[in-house]
């Protein structure tokens, strides 16, 4: 087995996961979408489907987090591919439960398919999966933590092999600063890379791909290769990169990935047996600053079970559940051979050697990780006082809120930033950081900014624990001797045409003494329209002490227009015998609209109720024809058969199998769905009356004007004269018999008393699997029909129909449109497509027809077999010939014709 690289972590990958575990933490939503390669590199490069495994460890371990954070937790999570272009699988929901099984399912059963695209468009990947993000986290709504599971084995090729202009211009698309990659970061993405780059394998990449990849994670990456804006800026998300040489570690690395998630800090990868795993036991320790450990290990097919043994002797048996011991608890899910075990200490018999022993005539992978449990808080114990220097301190609390004891650590820093720069951290004796913040300089804001990053060792066995991260935002405030003001920003009312919007800014004296403030012009965006923007604010006011004074603001513009207008205005205040002013952007806010007129406004109400109603109307009348038609498809075969037909059932005409192999020689050939088509001397068409909501229906004539009946569900024919019938779209789903209008000639007294009517059967079948299937559904549906005895009543009326009204039985009927539409024609009732087994099964009563496939005698006869490809078959009777296929010249005669009566 092949190690999993989540040990080579680098700085900023463990930074990543830190910040989007404090992320988790602190706002109690992720939003995680899985998106995986598709791309036909996986053929070579993951045969076996080892890809499937991992994402489904990756949603095991998104379940295992919302598990862990219980109902303050929401965690979701989709399933998408990509090559050329983003598909989404399986839409937003839980991992858990339900719609985490049909994650499940869509990964077992879909991503196995998906190994056939030409393209690695990283664009469509990464562009398309932030969009998905951003319309569930709108429809979510609040804070929300937001991660892409990026799984790729492939270099960047957009359709040059990854070598030419377009992947160069692809690169750039990705990479330029405020590019798309930089848009993820900005948006608070995390972006997860998981990679699958094989040695030497078909398919395999270089090391310049490798590092690219790692670049568009993390923004830099070796021999200089970045991505986006580097370093990436405070306010942005950062990534982490982690690879796997081999498809069989591709399990244990998404998982992997997932106890990075959750705030793991990987302690490498272990093959056992082996150096460090002596007998296929390994020996962990665990000290009293560690808050949990996780054990990830793969085992082969019938290894011994993995035992577990604490400190103080005591051992389990590691199996699917959890199990008490007197140092810790144990929890352990599986899946396929793949075992995720999590290690909580409750007592201090916890504290020691560890031992994890496994079969040592199998090979054992595991992945070891330690979780700290730790948070950050970070505090101005005195605020932050603008024209002076204060002082921020970071500490780092236990699981339970307190203070973490110092003397549990072996060593311990911290990075701060304020406002994205770097800032002097103090380690204090008490575990504590101390951040100097300098707010003297006369520009001012009215918050700031402050991360905090801390990471440490454990005594006495030096395990690495963290990062831990911490991202806040602090107000500022002035020292007492300066004027305040009552709001931090100034919103002001709508401004409604000529009409000026006002609002008010209230100032509080200080109690040292009578102050000043004087404002500054404002800078104001508005509407484009708008034309100039004003705000009318005195130049300088004197508050006196300990009062309030009232400012009045008004907002003016060229021209009425709508929209929102944004800026700022300075507002500058000197304070009781200070040093210095300190001068203040104050946000500026209001909309503007144009004075309604009642008349136009219901004129285009109206008007707009109109042209909606206009373009749902086309909508709808493009969307009838477009939907429904005949989606016939490349591998749709039609019959023609010759047959004899009474009130008791059908036989073919000249005896044998009703319906034979032979039989659907004629393929229709048609790409696509279509509006109409001819085959076996019968036009199938459509039509529907002219309301554009009204669904069309399918209705099919013989182009020799012959007399049409067909089983259809609500209706045999459309007219008195049978001269068309209904079809229920797709039109393989019923039988359409082809009378001629007149007797033929010189019929028998016998068959005259049996009402025999001879003609032809036309059969439409979708063979996707060969003849066969289609000759024994057709059969067995004939067979079992039970309405023979109106189909024979309907033709007798058809031609005494005809026959009143003097038809030419041999005169073709008139198309009113072409060969694809028939205009007119009697509108049937409702039809909808109904398999003719499933009708004949709903018949109720009656014994067992007599069978259509075997002898006069009983026995039952085989089909025959299908003709090869390249084999000649004998070809059936075509709509030019009016004969029934028994009086055709050269026709057979093997017997007498199995019965159904």
């Amino acid at each position: 087995m092949a190690a999993a690289e989540a040990a080579d972590l680098s700085a900023q990958g463990a930074k990543a996961f830190a910040d989007l575990s404090a992320c988790v933490a602190a706002n109690g939503s992720l939003l995680a979408t899985v998106v995986v390669d598709e791309s036909g590199s996986l053929q070579q490069t993951d045969p076996e489907d080892q890809r499937v495994g991992g994402v489904e460890a990756a949603i095991d371990a998104l379940a295992g987090l919302e598990s862990s954070g219980g109902a303050e937790l929401r965690v979701e999570a989709n399933l998408a591919v990509f090559g050329s272009e983003y598909t989404e699988l399986v839409a937003w929901g839980s991992p858990s439960g339900e719609h985490g099984q049909e994650l499940l399912d869509a990964a077992s059963g879909e991503l196995p398919w998906h190994d056939g695209g030409r393209l690695t468009d990283y664009r469509a990947a990464l562009r398309e999966a932030q969009s998905a993000i951003d319309v569930r986290a709108d429809q979510i709504g609040g804070p929300t933590c937001k991660a892409i599971l990026w799984f790729t084995d492939g270099k960047l090729d957009v359709g040059d092999e990854g070598a030419g202009e377009a992947t160069a211009a692809a690169r750039e698309e990705l990479c330029v600063p405020q590019g798309i990659v930089d848009g993820i970061r900005a948006s608070g993405t995390t972006i997860i890379a998981l990679a699958l780059f094989t040695e030497g394998a078909e398919g395999s990449v270089t090391e310049a791909d490798r590092e690219q990849l790692r670049a568009i994670a993390e923004g830099t990456a070796a021999g200089g290769v970045t991505c986006g804006t580097t370093p990436i800026p405070s306010t942005s998300a950062s990534g982490a990169y982690l690879r796997a040489d081999q498809p069989d570690a591709l399990r244990r690395l998404f998982s992997g990935a997932g106890a990075l998630i959750q705030g793991g800090t990987p302690a490498g990868s272990v093959l056992c047996p082996g150096e460090e795993c002596t007998d296929g036991v390994l020996t962990f320790p665990v000290d009293p600053a560690v808050g949990s450990v996780r054990l990830i290990f793969e085992t082969e097919d019938g290894a011994d079970p993995v035992t577990l043994v604490a400190p103080d002797g005591e051992e389990t048996v590691l199996a699917a559940g959890e199990a008490a011991l007197p140092a810790a608890e144990v929890a352990t899910s599986s899946r396929s051979g793949l075992f995720v075990t999590d290690v909580v200490p409750t007592s201090g018999a916890a504290y020691g050697e560890w031992r994890l022993v496994t079969d040592p005539e199998r090979v054992t992978v595991i992945d070891l990780y330690y979780f700290w449990g730790a948070e950050l808080a970070v505090d101005a114990p005195d605020g932050l006082v603008l024209g002076e220097q204060s002082e921020v301190v970071v500490s780092v609390h236990g699981p339970d809120g307190t203070a973490l004891d110092p003397s549990l650590l072996s060593s311990v820093a911290g990075d701060v930033l304020v406002d994205g720069e770097p800032t002097e951290a103090r380690a204090q004796g008490d575990g504590t950081f101390a951040v100097t913040v300098d707010l003297s300089g006369g520009e001012a804001a009215s918050e700031i900014q402050i991360g905090a990053t801390v990471s440490a060792t454990s005594a006495p066995n030096e395990i690495a624990l963290g990062p831990v991260t911490a991202q806040t935002t602090l107000p500022t405030q002035l020292p007492p001797s300066y004027p305040t003001l009552a709001t931090s920003r100034l919103e002001l009312e709508p401004l409604v045409g000529d009409e000026p919007a006002t609002g008010t800014l209230t100032l509080t004296g200080s109690d040292r003494g009578d102050t000043q403030a004087c404002f500054g012009a404002a800078e104001l965006a508005g509407p484009p329209d708008a034309g100039a923007l004003s705000l009318s604010v005195p130049e300088c006011v004197d508050v006196p002490a300990a009062e309030t004074v009232d400012v009045e603001v008004a907002l003016t513009s060229g021209h009425p227009a709508d929209g929102v207008v944004t800026g700022s205005l300075p507002v500058t205040l000197s304070g009781v015998d200070a040093a210095e002013d300190v001068t203040l952007a104050v946000p500026v806010s209001s909309t503007m609209s144009r004075p309604v007129n009642e008349l136009a406004r219901w004129g285009i109400v109206l008007g707009l109720v109109l042209l909606g109603f206009l373009l749902a109307a086309v909508v709808g009348w493009i969307g009838r024809r477009i939907s429904d038609r005949y989606p016939l498809g490349p591998d749709v075969r039609s019959a023609s058969i010759p047959v004899e037909v009474t009130a008791a059932g059908v036989r073919r005409a000249g005896g044998g199998e009703l319906v034979r192999l032979d039989d659907f020689g004629q393929r229709l050939r048609q790409p696509h769905a279509v509006a109409g088509f001819e085959t076996d001397g019968l036009a199938f068409d459509r039509y529907g009356s002219w309301w554009p909501w009204s669904s069309l229906h399918g209705r099919v004539r013989a182009t020799s004007g012959a007399i049409v009946v067909t089983d259809g569900k609500h209706a045999q024919t459309l007219d008195a004269e049978a001269a068309t019938a209904p079809v229920e779209f797709p039109g393989t789903q019923q039988f359409y018999l082809v009378v001629d209008p007149a007797p033929v000639p010189g019929a028998s007294a016998v068959a005259d008393a049996e009402g025999l009517v001879t003609g032809r059967i036309v059969l439409l079948a979708d063979t996707p699997h060969g003849i066969r299937p289609a000759v024994v559904a057709w059969s067995e549906a004939l067979r079992d029909f039970q309405e023979w005895a109106s189909i024979v009543s309907t033709v007798e009326g058809a031609r005494a129909a005809r026959a009143a009204a003097g038809v030419d039985a041999a005169a073709p009927r008139r198309r009113d449109r072409g060969s694809r539409s028939v205009r007119g024609g009697r509108q049937p009732a409702a039809t909808t497509p109904a398999d003719p087994r499933t009708r004949a099964a709903a018949v109720p009563g009656g014994d067992e027809p007599p069978t259509l496939l075997g002898r006069p005698d009983g026995s039952r006869t085989s089909v025959p077999p299908e003709p090869g490809p390249g084999t000649d078959r004998p070809a059936s009777p075509r709509p030019s010939d009016t004969r029934s296929a028994a009086q055709s010249p050269g026709a057979t005669d093997d017997g007498p014709p199995p019965s159904l009566f």
